[in-house]
């Protein structure tokens, strides 16, 4: 009977220290979401204002200076 009431308090402890990690893997594997959801919002931020900066740039030069900036990326035309 003393064996039989020992065992039940093992089990039972083993199954609060199961209970508990289960607990903080669980928390764990949320807070890695929650991380992995903030990185993506901070990165789509950042190319938010990037593009907001390019654009407020390109608005701003007149043609010449528009033109010039293309030339860099374009290729020159032979026979022109």
């Amino acid at each position: 009977m003393f064996l039989l009431g020992r065992l039940k308090t093992y089990l039972a402890v083993a199954g609060a220290v199961l209970v508990a990690i289960a607990a903080a893997y669980l928390r764990g594997k949320k807070t890695a979401e929650h991380e992995f959801e903030r990185e993506a919002d901070k990165h789509l931020i950042e190319s938010m204002r990037v593009r907001r900066d390019v654009e407020n740039e390109i608005e701003t030069l007149d043609d010449t200076g528009l033109s010039d900036r293309a030339s860099k990326w374009l290729r020159k035309v032979d026979g022109d």
